[in-house]
């Protein structure tokens, strides 16, 4: 006698269900990533935490039948939208305390590299989280992965940078850990002790190069707490050849090199990131269009954090057009942080996207999901509505995926799943 197969959720008469799906399992790129992959009055069928089946709902309907197959709950989604679970590939949000005094700095006139060199940014936050506990700095940073999951974030990478010692970079990754085992968010941790030049190294840079190289990265191979190597190749911060130095050590220890690039200046981040073999340049707003080719060429995904440079009062944003035309994958992060832009939300993000880039709603919607599951090495099984992969998924207000991009400023989810588990995040109003 066949075992009949039990299914614990069903998703049906899903008005606009944006599967991203990527039959080609390489990052999107030219016409693929303009096409969400929609599949109208959609359903999708889950099974052991995982997706069995998505088509149309008159199809999965006749699939249930035939199969005998018993379903758990069902849920009618008429007039909602379904997509992925958002994929957040760049984050900085392990930290304590805030910095909305150097926001306001800002807005006076100050700039990103002024506010460092006068002790504040990065070197600001180095002071709180060296002096907190690992359970006080676990607790603190729980409650953003939990905001951000409300909103629809399924999976992130996070990166550690703000500790600058051996001691508060390892105590940065243990929370990192710490929060993988969590049920709510898949997390993929990044080692960034090359984010800035701690101050006891201020007059000895190739001394600090040296504890990176030779102390923290074998540490944090040995003990597997990070799956990255990130360094910040950027004017002032380090050069694209110390960012060479770091990302090969790491590379030695098998740590996969990724390259905060070309921020501020150019300086040669997308180039690097293309010799080197990283999985992806991040920011590129002064990258060349020669270094962006070269990524292209050797597959580097470039991440777009238009979030960051709202934060931060530019004028100008990566032009999505030009991306496009040199063929590049670009994926979409919030490079959530306490100094240059404190959101946790993806739902911003693909607004900004739009809005700011002027990349279509569909391109956005493939940079939040699916291509920002390739820039943090979980694509095979995230980031798309696709049969055998875990079901991450979110439920958004809207009648079409142009709806997340078009209305914006609140919170459209309604529903997230997360390994096939539902959790609303809608509630009913309450007096007290």
């Amino acid at each position: 006698m066949t075992k009949k197969i039990k299914c614990e959720l069903y998703l049906k008469n899903i008005s606009s269900l944006a599967t991203c799906a990527n039959p080609g399992g390489r990052p999107k790129s030219g016409d693929d990533l303009l096409d969400a992959r929609e599949i109208k009055d959609g359903a999708v069928l889950i099974s052991g935490g995982k997706i069995l089946k998505t088509g149309a709902t008159q199809e999965i309907e006749r699939y249930i039948a035939e199969a005998g197959i018993e379903v758990e709950k069902r849920l009618c989604l008429h007039g909602k939208t379904v997509t992925p679970g958002f994929v957040d590939p760049h984050t900085h949000i392990v930290f304590s305390g805030s910095r909305e005094n150097e926001f306001a700095m800002r807005v006076e006139g100050k700039t990103y590299l002024e506010i460092l060199e006068s002790g504040g940014g990065i070197l600001n936050t180095l002071k709180s989280l060296r002096n907190i506990s690992e359970d006080d700095l676990f607790a603190e940073s729980k409650k953003r992965v939990e905001r951000s999951f409300m909103h629809g974030t399924t999976s992130m990478e996070i990166k550690s940078g703000y500790g600058l010692d051996f001691d508060a970079e390892i105590k940065t990754l243990k929370v990192c850990e710490r929060l993988s085992r969590e049920p709510l968010c898949t997390i993929a941790a990044t080692y960034m002790g090359a984010h800035a030049i701690p101050p006891e190294y201020k007059n000895d840079r190739n001394g600090y190069i040296k504890l990176m190289i030779d102390k923290v990265i074998p540490y944090v191979a040995e003990h597997k707490l990070a799956k990255f190597n990130d360094v910040f190749v950027e004017a002032g911060v380090f050069t694209a050849e110390e960012g060479r130095l770091i990302l090969e050590a790491g590379k030695k220890h098998g740590l996969v090199p990724k390259v905060h690039a070309d921020e501020i200046t150019c300086c040669g981040g997308a180039e690097l990131a293309a010799e080197i073999g990283a999985v992806s340049a991040d920011h590129l707003l002064m990258a060349s269009e020669r270094g962006l080719e070269m990524m292209k060429e050797k597959g580097v995904v470039a991440v777009a954090l238009p979030g960051t440079l709202y934060s931060l009062l530019c004028g100008t944003y990566l032009d999505f057009k030009k991306l496009m035309k040199i063929g590049v994958a670009v994926a979409l992060a919030t490079d959530a942080n306490p100094g240059s832009n404190m959101c946790l939300n993806m739902q911003t993000a693909i607004n900004q996207a739009v809005c700011l880039m002027k990349a279509p709603p569909a391109a956005a919607l493939n940079m939040a999901t699916i291509n920002a599951a390739h820039a943090i090495g979980l694509a095979g099984e995230r980031g798309s509505i696709e049969e055998g992969k875990y079901a991450d998924l979110v439920v958004l207000e809207g009648p079409s995926y142009n709806y997340a991009a078009y209305s914006y400023g609140m919170n459209l989810a309604e529903y997230v799943v997360k390994n096939g588990v539902l959790y609303s995040v809608t509630s009913a109003l309450s007096r007290e």
